[in-house]
């Protein structure tokens, strides 16, 4: 089973990173995570290794990365005519499914770490004049887990849209559609328990916050998993 998913991973590189088009496209979509991790810790003063800027960064970068590579997983596999040799190949399903999902993952929650100790070193060398500032080890722990509950997520979410989906463009505008839906819950669930939200956030601390709001998103990832492992079936593939 291994050597059957690194074989899947290492062919998933080679289609990712083909072309000077998609590099570029990926370089430009990196933009913006890279000016926030070099510019807010400058804003945001010595503060900055303690408080939550810096989750947002390790929650944001991985989504961006996942959400730009993941489409084209299945349905990229569509559009170029490949999908029917793929799933024609000796490669049990367990390691094509996870196949195409690790590599966005990792990449994703990579870029996330590496963003987020580019930010430190930005902080230590624009406000560091007394010592060296070092993450607190809440922040620490937050940036590895919530970057990593990013990145399987958005990986989850995208490869059920990429599975139904006849091209990457396609998977990509049901996948925003699919992150669009919960945001505007967020948005709008405040405003009917406004005194129940403000009373919790008096009472929970910072990290028990973030403790609930990692816990939320486990269960949602395992549950975009397991639904994604029951989804994909070569014979619903063929006929897709």
């Amino acid at each position: 089973m291994f050597n059957d998913l690194k074989t899947m991973v290492w062919k998933e590189a080679k289609v990712q990173f083909r072309g000077k088009t998609k590099k570029a496209s990926y370089n430009r979509q990196l933009l913006a995570p890279i000016v926030l991790a070099a510019v807010f810790p400058i804003t945001w003063g010595p503060e900055w290794v303690n408080e939550f800027p810096a989750l947002i960064i390790a929650f944001i970068t991985p989504a961006v990365i996942v959400g730009i590579m993941i489409p084209d997983s299945f349905a990229g596999e569509r559009e170029r005519h490949t999908l029917d040799t793929m799933l024609a190949s000796r490669l049990p399903d367990e390691a094509i499914l996870f196949g195409k999902i690790i590599l966005p993952m990792l990449i994703g929650w990579g870029a996330a770490l590496i963003l987020n100790l580019i930010s430190l070193i930005v902080v230590n060398l624009a406000h560091g004049q007394n010592g060296i500032l070092l993450y607190s080890p809440s922040i620490s722990g937050g940036i590895v887990f919530l970057s990593f509950l990013s990145a399987s997520l958005m990986a989850g979410g995208g490869i059920l849209t990429s599975m139904s989906a006849s091209s990457a463009q396609e998977a990509t505008q049901k996948l925003m559609t699919l992150i669009l839906i919960p945001a505007m819950v967020v948005q709008i669930v405040p405003l009917f328990f406004q005194e129940q939200i403000g009373r919790a956030i008096k009472v929970l601390t910072g990290n028990q916050i973030q403790i609930i709001l990692g816990a939320i998103f486990l269960v949602i990832d395992v549950a975009i998993m397991i639904l994604a492992a029951k989804k994909f079936r070569r014979s619903e593939m063929y006929l897709a």
